[in-house]
Order: structure tokens, then C-alpha cells, then sequence
């Protein structure tokens, strides 16, 4: 199972970049330069030229991403290339990242499919089955949206996961197929819901400093080759989703597709939760921007 970072990398190689720059993103596309908090850090502090972090890293870097991951926001995959290849939103976040770091916010890489629920307990088809059940949560965002569905979470570092939830620390948690397999999650998992939960994405950060030592037409090619190897990724993701949900299925998790009317009872009582905390992060502008962006991906999609 190739990982994403490695997809963009040979996407990258087939393309004709024969830039310096180009190689140096083939470079870090396959994971020679790191990815998380860290090497952002490194990157707006011009210690290397690009690195790769989370929804929640660019927080500690002053700029809110937390938008993007309202519960629920997109109807399809479509929807939220069109959000943050076309959207007002993402342009304004890349402005205000430039503005306050002086390093430049890429792409929003697609990294795995839509995240799912999982547990030991019991299917959940709405969110009244979520009820006294305990989950790993990844932060307080997460924490929030269990909470609206009279659930509790409690942030537990990736590396013990897989031990909360062998031992009833916690019922469950939220990810994609992807990191369920990986994590081998489905060894102490009964039940999966495939309720697209969040666009699961990473974020490409640029030096600024190093950018702007760029010729304009090798800064194009960066940003262009950026580009093409997201798409490229977002391909191979969305191929492999089916695949991976078939294998979590064949080690005995009982897999649930929620209807349209079940999901929409996953929006009304999650998505106000989540946006009441978000409100106490940001303000309410950001929201109406991020919303109103993904209102219109879903329904230019559907045209």
C-alpha cells in the first residue's frame, strides 16, 4: 500500500520537471525531509525548504484550519477538490499564512479516504447509538463533535490507540480506512461506519524565503508540479477506498453505509457542536466563508 507522500513522488518523476526545484519536491514527496510539526517549523523558520503537516499543525503556526474540518462539510471527494482547488477560502488562508509566516501554504494533500467511526460496542447508524460510549480523539475539535453526540473523547497520542482500544480505555475512534489498516485497528474493532466524516488531508508548506529566491517560471513549475501530484494522489486514494473497506471487512468488522437520511441526522446534531467550539477559535467570518464554499462545491459537483 503505497503512501501518499510516495504516489506524489513518482507522479512528480513521470512528469517533465527537469528543474532543480522540482527535484528538491521529488525529494521531500518521498519523504526525505520529514513531515509534522517539526519540520513546519523548520520551514517558516527557513531550516529546510518544504515540509509536510496536519489539519492541526498550522494552528501552532497562527493560521486556523480547523474550517476545512467541519464535520460532515463535503458530500463526495469532487466537493472538496473543487473547495480547495476554486474556493475564496483556501485563497484567503494561503494570503493570511503568507502574511503571518512568511512561508507559503501549497496544497491541501489528500492523504486518505473520508474518515469512518469505528468501535467495539455497537453499529452506529445515528447518533443516539453513540450514547455512553468512550473515544479517542485526535483533539478538542473531536472531543466536541462526540460530545453532541452524548459520547465522550479524550486525545490519545496515534502510537497508543491500538493499546486504548484493546484494553477498553476507549470504545473507539474516527479515521480513515487507511489508518485503520495501517494501525491494524480492525484487530480490536467490531463495527465500521463510513459516515464521511472529515476530508482527510495534510498540508504542503514552502519556505518563503526560499520561494521567493526562485525564478518566477521555477516558482510555476513548484507550484504547478504541487498541483499535478495532488491530483495524482487524490486518484489513488479514492481507487484504493473500495479495496480497503473490503479488507477491514474480511477480518470480521461489520461495515455500515449510512443512508441519506441517517446522514443528514450526522450533520444536524454534529455540525452546530463543532461550530459552537470553533466559534470560541476564530471568528464567525471563517466559518461563513468555509460553509458557504462547501454549500457551493456540493452543488456545482452535482450539476
Amino acid at each position: 500500500m503505497n503512501k501518499w507522500g510516495d504516489v506524489m513522488a513518482s507522479g512528480l518523476r513521470a512528469k517533465p520537471f527537469s528543474m532543480t526545484t522540482a527535484l528538491l519536491l521529488c525529494a521531500l514527496l518521498a519523504g526525505s525531509m520529514g513531515t509534522g510539526t517539526a519540520t513546519a517549523r523548520a520551514a517558516t523558520a527557513k531550516k529546510v525548504s518544504m515540509a509536510y503537516n496536519g489539519p492541526a499543525d498550522p494552528e501552532k503556526n497562527a493560521v486556523h484550519l480547523f474550517e476545512a474540518s467541519i464535520p460532515f462539510l463535503f458530500d463526495s471527494y469532487a466537493a472538496a477538490h473543487k473547495f480547495f482547488d476554486e474556493g475564496e477560502y483556501w485563497r484567503k488562508i494561503q494570503a493570511l499564512f503568507q502574511k503571518r509566516t512568511g512561508s507559503i501554504l501549497l496544497e491541501a494533500v489528500e492523504e486518505g479516504e473520508f474518515l469512518a467511526f469505528t468501535n467495539s460496542k455497537r453499529e452506529l447508524k445515528s447518533p443516539k447509538d453513540f450514547a455512553g460510549l468512550k473515544f479517542r480523539a485526535m483533539d478538542s475539535s473531536q472531543v466536541a463533535l462526540y460530545k453532541s453526540f452524548g459520547a465522550s473523547g479524550a486525545p490519545i497520542p496515534w502510537t497508543e490507540v491500538y493499546m486504548a482500544l484493546q484494553t477498553g480505555v476507549a470504545d473507539g475512534q474516527m479515521n480513515p480506512p487507511m489508518y485503520i489498516i495501517i494501525g491494524s485497528l480492525y484487530e480490536v474493532q467490531k463495527y465500521m461506519t463510513l459516515a464521511n466524516i472529515q476530508y482527510s488531508d495534510q498540508f504542503l508548506v514552502v519556505n518563503g524565503d526560499w520561494f521567493n529566491s526562485l525564478s518566477k517560471q521555477d516558482q510555476d513549475i513548484v507550484r504547478r508540479a504541487s498541483h499535478e501530484a495532488n491530483i495524482i494522489t487524490r486518484a489513488d486514494v479514492e481507487a484504493r477506498g473500495d479495496e480497503r473497506v473490503k479488507f477491514i471487512a474480511s477480518r470480521g468488522v461489520k461495515v455500515y453505509d449510512p443512508t441519506v437520511a441517517e446522514m443528514n441526522q450526522f450533520r444536524q446534531t454534529g455540525q452546530p457542536s463543532y461550530i459552537a467550539w470553533l466559534k470560541g477559535q476564530i471568528g464567525k467570518e471563517w466559518i461563513d466563508t468555509a460553509m458557504n464554499d462547501a454549500a457551493w462545491a456540493n452543488r456545482e459537483v452535482k450539476k
